[in-house]
């Protein structure tokens, strides 16, 4: 049976031997090693690791100082009998590019959790934020893959600029795409539909009489946002006004609305200067905030708002509530159960899952 378990890395943070050290021990509390717990010899585990006999040796001095095994004339070992193992609960990462200390950011950690409870395992989440930084994306997944993920679910900052990287990364340990897919690679995705949602989204407006919409949207945006905006458009004339909606966000939090002043201002300028009958953002909270908490009562009687909705416990206005707002729903719950299902099955299978899945949006209301 063979030993070695994920790729060696020649240049990462643990010295080989260490990492030869950790994947031996995998195998001997997995507690299925053939012949009575005799290990391969030295040379037959060189092979297998692609290493030299010297690392084996220290990797074998490591167990034998941990007294998990004994070493036969150096060149072979062998489990020690009856030795008890602490059971290690399977690790699993998270990245996103969604500031941690937001409300959605601190979601996460409960929607991952719950996804991984869905499933027969032990097993426990590592989530960190890459601030939307690419080099810090990948930083996190090397400092995961140093502490032993089996597998990572990644929602990219965006579409491209780690396309590569994390291909190569899939070969080392698995990575399962969520939200938006990265272009030129094959690894697998977790995606809402976004393309249809813009469709149903568009099509509901306009049955109600509407013709042009204000979409409100982040200043930065993601290929999924792009996808139903374009979407949209194919029903309705679109007017995109982009604001530093999360930027504004995270000062609010700190007490200075002064971005987010800015912010309502414009968005009233939007409305009262052009001939628009509709608006869609598609961040509830946002929408709540700048247009049910700050356009006057006639401005927003002649609008009719819609928005995606996230299955998440939050608190909206009273005005919000009873405004009769077209609202579709957004779980992410649902999302990280189908992508942690994708990706744990991959871990234990080493197949590669296929292809994108996407989830469709749903009328609330």
């Amino acid at each position: 049976m063979p030993i070695a378990g994920n790729t060696i890395i020649d240049e990462g943070r643990e010295a080989i031997y260490l990492q030869v050290a950790r994947q031996v021990k995998t195998k001997l509390k997995e507690g299925n090693l053939p012949d009575n717990g005799r290990l391969p010899s030295y040379r037959t585990l060189a092979g297998e690791f692609g290493v030299s006999m010297g690392v084996i040796q220290r990797a074998m001095q490591v167990l034998r100082d941990e007294s998990l095994v004994r070493i036969h004339h150096g060149k072979s070992g062998r489990a020690i009998p009856g030795k008890r193992f602490v059971p290690e609960m399977a690790k699993y990462g998270l990245i996103h590019p969604y500031t941690a200390g937001t409300g959605f950011g601190r979601a996460l950690y409960a929607l991952l959790a719950v996804g991984l409870a869905r499933h027969p395992c032990d097993a426990m989440s590592i989530v960190r934020s890459s601030a939307g930084d690419p080099v810090c994306e990948c930083n996190l997944a090397e400092a995961m893959v140093y502490n032993g993920v089996r597998g990572i679910l990644l929602s990219p900052e965006n579409s491209s600029t780690n396309a590569a990287y994390f291909e190569e990364l899939s070969h080392r340990v698995p990575v399962m795409l969520i939200d938006q897919p990265l272009a030129g690679t094959e690894l697998p995705a977790v995606i809402f539909d976004y393309a249809d949602a813009g469709r149903k989204i568009g099509t509901e407006l306009r049955s109600r009489g509407c013709r042009r919409t204000v979409l409100l949207l982040n200043e930065k945006n993601n290929r999924s946002i792009e996808e139903l905006a374009a979407a949209m458009a194919e029903k309705l004339e679109i007017s995109f006004l982009k604001l530093p909606l999360f930027r504004a966000e995270r000062l609010v939090e700190k007490g200075d609305y002064t971005l987010f002043d800015v912010n309502a201002a414009a968005l009233r300028r939007e409305l009262e200067s052009g001939s628009a009958d509709s608006l869609f953002c598609p961040f509830c909270l946002h929408l709540d905030y700048l247009f049910m908490g700050e356009m006057p009562e006639e401005l927003r009687r002649r609008i009719v708002p819609a928005t995606l909705c996230n299955t998440l416990p939050e608190i909206h206005s009273r005005t919000y509530c009873t405004s009769g707002i077209l609202e579709w729903e957004l779980s992410h719950l649902k999302l990280l159960t189908l992508a942690t299902e994708r990706l744990i099955k991959w871990c234990r299978s080493g197949r590669r899952p296929r292809g994108i899945r996407r989830i469709k949006l749903a009328r609330m209301n």
